[in-house]
């Protein structure tokens, strides 16, 4: 393998009532599912440009199966403020217990 085209970095999902800390790995498609088939994932996110696609979408975010079936799911992601959510902070942390 080839590897000056791989790269990752740390990355989160959040909503109002979750935060996930996370990663983003650019590399071919091929080898990131075999990566997350190691470390048992449901599914993996491939982010793409699409050219065919004539809204204002920056690009699309599809959901690609890889230990759970019937997860495909092809999203719209546009450019938005960060919402004033404490959850969107990337280093968010829950509260300590007791």
């Amino acid at each position: 393998h080839d590897l000056r085209w791989r790269r990752w970095w740390r990355s989160f999902g959040f909503s109002k009532d979750w935060h996930e800390k996370g990663f983003t790995v650019a590399a071919p498609q091929a080898e990131v599912v075999e990566l997350a088939r190691k470390y048992n994932q449901g599914a993996i996110y491939r982010f793409y440009r699409d050219t065919a696609d004539d809204s204002s979408a920056l690009f699309k975010r599809e959901t690609v199966p890889v230990g759970l079936d019937e997860t495909e799911a092809d999203v719209r992601i546009w450019r938005c403020p960060k919402p004033p959510l404490e959850r969107a902070e990337p280093d968010w942390e829950p509260p300590a217990t007791s």
